[in-house]
């Protein structure tokens, strides 16, 4: 790990942070990221998985005969088993992890702390969810003054009543 050498996003004000882990004190710098491309990508990754593939097909036969009899609750199409949404759910926040990490890389980081790859929370403990929301929280879109000045106004009609939607389409319909 190459201390000395600052990465390039450093010099740009507002594209990293450094943020101490609570249990350690460890120090890392993590990047800003497209949070709904990676999300994505974990997503296309996760259901990409052989064992994912297999359940997604045993699920789709399963649900196909359901419809087929015409019984029980109808499930929307698309509709993935819990156990595939928590394996997705796992892949994108090791994904948000992995790719905000500057300094230190993941791998050096599971090293540091003892753990491995395989592990529920990669061997950090409570540091896993700290970092995660940590990475979420930093890059969220934050809503400027302009967008909260426009969502305190409330749209008023010339009675003094609150406008409702479709309230004009109403009255024509009448």
């Amino acid at each position: 790990m190459d201390q000395t050498k600052p990465h390039p996003l450093e010099s740009f004000p507002g594209a990293t942070l450094a943020v101490t882990l609570p249990m350690t004190g460890l120090e890392v710098i993590i990047r800003k990221l497209d949070v709904e491309a990676i999300r994505n990508d974990g997503m296309r990754t996760a259901l990409s998985l052989p064992a994912l593939r297999e359940v997604s097909q045993s699920f789709a036969q399963i649900a196909a005969g359901e419809m087929q009899k015409g019984d029980g609750p109808a499930r929307n199409r698309g509709e993935l088993p819990p156990e595939v949404m928590l394996d997705i759910e796992r892949e994108m926040k090791r994904a948000l992890i992995r790719t905000a990490l500057i300094r230190p890389d993941l791998d050096t980081l599971v090293a540091l702390y003892g753990g491995s790859l395989e592990a529920p929370d990669l061997g950090l403990g409570p540091d896993y969810s700290y970092l995660a929301g940590q990475i979420d929280t930093f890059s969220s879109p934050q809503a400027g003054e302009a967008e909260k000045d426009a969502a305190r106004t409330f749209p008023v009609s010339e009675r003094g009543s609150a406008e409702r939607s479709g309230g004009k389409v109403r009255g024509k319909a009448k």
